[in-house]
């Protein structure tokens, strides 16, 4: 019986996919600014929490990362060290890096599911705005 995968449980396959073939196709067909300053990546609920992994893994690659409403970021049981390990413990790279970090939950649950993440973000020195009419959170380099 053949075995299936998708993009929930197998995170790191539409990661090798969107960096190694979909990323270098746009590139080559469409007219786009080359380079990292110019890339963004964002997404919405199950694609928000892809997006807010991969683009957090991949600063490298990506200036600025979005997700909206991502049920893996507002989920109470969501560990930032499981998805992302280390990632703040250089917050002056992240900083450097992250042109544009942007969290949103619009809905009546999330938000206070969500609310345990921006806290934790809050408390490093990073560069930050935050948004409490649309419950957003907006860390940006000035």
């Amino acid at each position: 019986m053949p075995t299936s995968t998708n993009s929930c449980t197998e995170p790191e396959i539409l990661t090798l996919e969107l960096l190694s073939d979909i990323i270098p196709m746009i590139d080559r067909i469409y007219r786009v600014a080359p380079g990292r300053e110019n890339r963004a990546i964002t997404g919405l609920s199950m694609g928000g929490g892809q997006a807010f992994t991969m683009g957090l893994k991949n600063l490298d690659l990506f200036a600025r990362v979005g997700e909206f409403s991502s049920g893996l970021v507002s989920d109470t049981e969501f560990d930032l060290d499981k998805y992302l390990p280390g990632f703040l413990d250089h917050p002056e790279d992240i900083n450097k890096k992250l042109r544009l970090l942007f969290l949103m939950a619009k809905d009546s649950t999330r938000p206070a599911r969500s609310r345990r993440l921006r806290k934790l973000l809050c408390r490093r020195p990073l560069n930050r705005l935050e948004d409490s009419l649309t419950r957003s959170l907006l860390l940006q380099r000035g």
